[in-house]
This record gives C-alpha cells, sequence and structure tokens, in this order.
C-alpha cells in the first residue's frame, strides 16, 4: 500500500513551504532531555484562566502529533477549538520538527513514549491528558503503558493497535469502488506510478468533505517532513503487528475515529476499544459522516466527544 509515503512526499505538485529540516529560530522554546536530546515544544493556551472573582487553573492537554515523519503543525488546528477548557500545549517529537534529530536506533516508540514522559515530569505537569491522532495515539497509549503514573487519560484520535492491508483495502472498496481498492492495494512492479494513482483516486476518499482534503493537502505542503525518520520506521513493519501490553493502560481513554475512515477503519479501531481491559473508563465514538480526519470533518459530533469525556475524567476519582 502507498498511503504512508504520503508523510514522505510533496501532495501532487505542490512544492513544500518549508525545507525539510526547518531551523531553529531564537524565539524556539526546548526543554533538553536527560541524555541531551532537544525538544521543541510550544504552548498554544495557558493553564490560568481569570474569572470574574478568582482565578481556574484548568487541566492540560498534551497534543501528541501524527506520521511519523511530519511535524506537529496540524496539531494547532486540532487543540485550537478546546482553548476554553485546557491548557494547550504541542511538541515536535525526537526526529521531527524543530526537536533534534537524533539517530535511527533511537526512533523506537518506546523512546517517543520515554521522551514524552520526561517533558511531563520536567516541566511537572500533573496527570495531563494526550490527545494522540493517528500514530500519535500509538504514542500516547505507550507513554500510558510504561509511565501510568503520569497520565490522566488519553485521547485516540483515528488511532488503531495495527495496521491491516486488507481491511483498508475493503475500506476503500466500500467508499470509491473496486478501482479504488485496487489501486490502494499498490502495483509492486510500478510503485511510482501506483503512488500518483493512489493520490488521484484514493486521496479524495480520505477525508469526506472537499475542505478535509484541502487541509489534508495544505498541511502536507506547509508541515516539516523528515523522509529519512518516515522510511526507517514504516520499514520495520513495527504497526502490522498489534500493540503489546493494551490491557496495562489503566488511565480513561476516548476511541475516537470516523466511520468513513479508509486509512484506518471502525473495526481497527474497535479492536483497539476491546484492548484496553484495565482501563478505568473505555469510551469508543464512532463518528457518522467522517473520514480520517474526524475533527476535520465532522466537528459539531467530534469536539462535544472530547469535551465530555474531558468533563468524565476530570470528576473521576483517581486510582489509590
Amino acid at each position: 500500500m502507498f498511503w504512508p509515503d504520503l508523510l514522505a512526499r510533496p501532495i501532487a505538485t505542490h512544492q513544500a513551504l518549508m525545507p525539510d529540516r526547518l531551523p531553529g529560530k531564537d524565539t524556539d522554546v526546548y526543554l533538553t532531555l536527560g541524555e541531551g536530546t532537544r525538544l521543541w515544544f510550544d504552548v498554544l493556551a495557558p493553564e490560568a484562566q481569570v474569572m470574574d472573582d478568582h482565578v481556574a487553573l484548568r487541566p492540560t492537554m498534551i497534543g501528541v502529533h501524527g506520521g511519523p515523519g511530519i511535524d506537529s503543525t496540524s496539531t494547532v488546528g486540532v487543540l485550537a477549538p478546546l482553548a476554553d477548557v485546557a491548557q494547550l500545549l504541542r511538541y515536535d517529537q525526537r526526529g521531527h520538527g524543530r526537536s533534534d534529530h537524533s539517530s535511527p536506533d533511537e526512533w523506537t516508540m518506546e523512546r517517543w513514549a520515554d521522551d514524552l514522559a520526561e517533558l511531563i515530569h520536567t516541566l511537572g505537569i500533573d496527570e495531563p491528558l494526550l490527545l494522540g491522532t493517528s500514530f500519535g495515539a500509538r504514542v500516547a497509549l505507550t507513554t500510558a503503558i510504561r509511565h501510568p503514573e503520569l497520565v490522566g487519560g488519553v485521547v485516540a484520535a483515528y488511532g488503531a493497535a495495527r495496521l491491516d492491508e486488507a481491511v483498508t483495502v475493503e475500506a476503500f472498496r466500500r467508499l470509491g469502488g473496486d478501482r479504488a481498492a485496487r489501486v490502494a492495494a499498490g502495483d509492486p512492479d510500478s510503485p511510482e506510478a501506483g503512488f500518483e494513482e493512489w493520490l488521484r483516486v484514493c486521496w479524495p476518499l480520505v477525508s469526506r468533505t472537499p475542505e478535509g482534503s484541502e487541509h489534508l493537502a495544505r498541511m502536507q505542503r506547509v508541515s516539516t517532513r523528515s523522509p529519512d525518520l518516515h522510511q526507517a520506521h514504516m520499514a520495520k513493519e513495527l504497526e502490522q503487528r498489534p500493540m503489546p501490553d493494551l490491557d496495562l493502560v489503566t488511565c480513561p481513554v476516548l476511541v475516537l475515529g470516523g466511520a468513513d475512515d479508509p486509512l484506518l477503519p471502525p473495526p481497527l479501531m474497535t479492536e483497539l476499544a476491546q484492548a484496553l481491559t484495565g482501563s478505568r473508563h473505555v469510551e469508543h465514538v464512532t463518528v457518522p459522516g467522517a473520514g480520517h480526519p474526524v475533527f476535520l470533518d465532522r466537528p459539531d459530533i467530534a469536539y462535544p466527544a472530547v469535551r465530555r469525556f474531558i468533563d468524565k475524567t476530570l470528576r473521576q476519582p483517581a486510582e489509590p
């Protein structure tokens, strides 16, 4: 299949508006990890909210970007509508965007999760909610597995426990017919030609709205990409294997995805929700009329679901 290569290539004939490696600026804010790697982060909304007669401290939500191989640019739009209910923070994972590129032996799910845990601990954030999109949902859940004491809850947005080519091909068939299914399966004898055909036939099916499709293409054009990281990660075929130890996630989890997502179709999200047997509370919301970018396609359903989850999570007593 070709769809993961979108993260390593420009869309159609558009040129990226940013270079593959974005140089740091004097105004950038970094956290230096114990072993020396620098992570770039950005606070999008403050913790303190001034009320009429007091100052309220809001919970923190950290956006964990998708990929691998693309930075946190798209996370800004995903998080922004939640600025009235939470302090919002985004960061570029190791090897991405403004953060240090590091080395291939450190581009692992465990390392990315441990980096996030160290960022949470060093910044002194008390049990943040992690909103992970697509690949970022796997990083967020892995963080909850390896560092349960640090994570207050996870929104696994259009994420899954594994990739499954057969399920994805059938999802494209349902949305675009036999031709879409054939193209989604790929042509190993002509990968470049097959990728171009994928863009023409399958790309418009990823979102269920023209605005969503254009927004995805725009994010590809303006985001900083790390094609070497993406290719190295996908070559390991790790995401074809089910995520291990999901039963060790104890915090509340919202599994949120589109009913018409052809990249990570509903059966894979259902499989993820059912594997979270150790969580105190699991919600699984399948959004009708939404493709992969569920917040773009159906914000009227996706954001209220996240808001309800935040409210329930804050009212739930923590485990002793």
